[in-house]
């Protein structure tokens, strides 16, 4: 058998926005693998624009999560080791 291995939970900051009429979910992840930066920048900029009132959600909402792997991003990898954590 392969052996399980049960993270900690945390709390990934994400951000949602609503619109007022009903409609699809969608979800934007970043940072999936940590040393992938330029997804984080762009939902990060996404962000900043849709808060600026810059873009209008017309339908359902959008959730913003900049940063997936916080550890492996805080060192700037790709991954990090589930054994000994």
């Amino acid at each position: 058998n392969t052996p399980l291995y049960i993270l900690s939970m945390i709390t990934l900051q994400h951000t949602t926005f609503h619109s007022t009429h009903d409609g699809t979910h969608l979800v934007i992840f970043g940072a999936v693998h940590g040393n992938e930066a330029c997804g984080t920048i762009a939902i990060r900029r996404f962000i900043a624009e849709m808060e600026a009132g810059y873009h209008t959600l017309i339908r359902g909402k959008v959730t913003c999560v900049p940063i997936c792997n916080p550890r492996a991003y805080a060192a700037n990898t790709r991954f990090i080791s589930l054994i000994g954590t």
